[in-house]
């Protein structure tokens, strides 16, 4: 297989031949030795090149669970290339592996180039998530936690790094979550206060409610989009009155996510409001989001009904 993997990355150095799924599919779950053979080869391949094949993998593994390119994300995380390291670092989202926590934490803290850094933030998420489940290790735990709270801390550190780092710490219940989400909703930056709402939704802690309920009044659609979907996190039934609305919104992604938001909630209300878009509506995007919102809600009213 080493020779195989060998004339296939000697292949993937000429630009013009087109990336082939089946073909990048034989890069899955390599073996050490085979890992080694594409460490020696990859960094003769053109930068452009090595973006594109890194973002390809990333996409044909979120289409196929699986394949695993994990080995290879692990060794793109140390390209040159700013993009390729981002890229690889999307890579590694769900990997559930604590070393890959560790590495996260160290990418986050010392990679030179801010998206990377951000990308870091985000991917850390996954594991702030385990945490609050109570399955990471502790000890890798607390690393996570103390990079994402240096991250925001750091004044110095670039604003969309900070942010991400806000949402992926916001799975979080202990209180010491609370002051940083109330510091990112009042900061003057639109951003920060998007991701503010976002990892409101993410806390789903009903204290938060009054400051999404506001800001499905906001006049900026990323911030109603951000409050929707905080709502649908949340699932709460008192979230229901403040989301029908919403399906009548000014922007289309709004009224999407109202109707996404509503199935994860369900009830009689959200199915009267979601029935009511299918049979007025005009809108065949609306049209799908309802009738997906509301095979959600029959799922969970009547989960044995579902066949697989």
């Amino acid at each position: 297989m080493t020779e195989m993997i060998g004339k296939y990355m000697e292949k993937l150095k000429n630009g013009s031949v087109q990336l082939s799924p089946s073909g990048l599919q034989s890069l899955s779950d390599l073996s050490r030795e085979e890992i080694q053979v594409f460490r020696q080869t990859w960094p003769t391949i053109p930068t452009e090149r090595r973006r594109q094949i890194t973002r390809t993998l990333v996409e044909l593994a979120e289409d196929n669970f699986e394949l695993d390119y994990t080995a290879i994300y692990k060794t793109c995380v140390t390209d040159i290339d700013p993009q390729v390291r981002a890229a690889a670092v999307d890579g590694l989202w769900e990997d559930d592996d604590p070393n890959t926590a560790e590495l996260l934490v160290r990418i986050i803290g010392s990679d030179p180039a801010p998206e990377v850094r951000a990308r870091a933030a985000v991917s850390l998420g996954h594991f702030v998530y385990e945490m609050e489940l109570e399955e990471l290790d502790e000890i890798v735990g607390s690393k996570v936690r103390n990079a994402l709270l240096a991250t925001i801390q750091n004044n110095n550190e670039e604003l969309e790094v900070r942010r991400r780092a806000i949402e992926a710490i916001s799975y979080l219940s202990d209180e010491a979550i609370t002051p940083l989400l109330i510091w990112a909703y009042n900061h003057p930056d639109l951003k920060m206060r998007v991701s503010a709402i976002f990892g409101m939704g993410r806390n789903c802690n009903e204290r938060w409610l009054p400051n999404i309920f506001s800001e499905l009044q906001s006049e900026n659609p990323e911030l109603r989009f951000e409050a929707v979907r905080a709502c649908g996190e949340m699932e709460s039934k008192r979230c229901v009155p403040k989301l029908i609305p919403m399906l009548q919104d000014t922007d289309v992604e709004v009224r999407l996510e109202a109707a996404t938001a509503l199935g994860k909630i369900g009830g009689k209300a959200a199915k009267r409001a979601l029935l009511s878009i299918l049979e007025t509506s005009e809108d065949e995007q609306m049209q799908e989001a309802a009738e997906e919102a509301l095979e959600e809600i029959d799922f969970f009213e009547h989960p044995m009904s579902f066949q697989p």
